[in-house]
């Protein structure tokens, strides 16, 4: 699912719901994260006096969205049974 967008994600789910569920609990289940690769976009960060420093410059990570929702889901099921079992100790939040 290389390049796949989100617009193609969300057409997927639409028209078969139950393929993109089951790969990613194969995913998950095989302990593989097929989208792990990442593109690297090195940014010039503004008004830096001398760009021949490595500091005048922002590299920035671009996932892949379907590797992006496989995460967001996993992190929702860890947050879910955190609060369920109550697992976080309310002193790990900043009020």
């Amino acid at each position: 699912m290389r390049g796949v967008g989100y617009t193609l994600l969300k057409w997927a789910h639409a028209t078969r719901p139950d393929a993109l569920t089951l790969i990613f609990n194969l995913s998950l289940f095989l302990g593989i994260h097929p989208w792990k690769d990442v593109t690297v976009v090195v940014l010039n960060k503004p008004n830096r006096p001398d760009y021949s420093q490595a500091k005048a410059y922002c590299p920035i990570s671009l996932l892949e969205c379907a590797g992006k929702l496989m995460e967001k889901i996993v992190a929702k099921w860890i947050n879910v049974d955190l609060a369920a079992h109550h697992l976080l100790p309310m002193t790990q939040f900043r009020s």
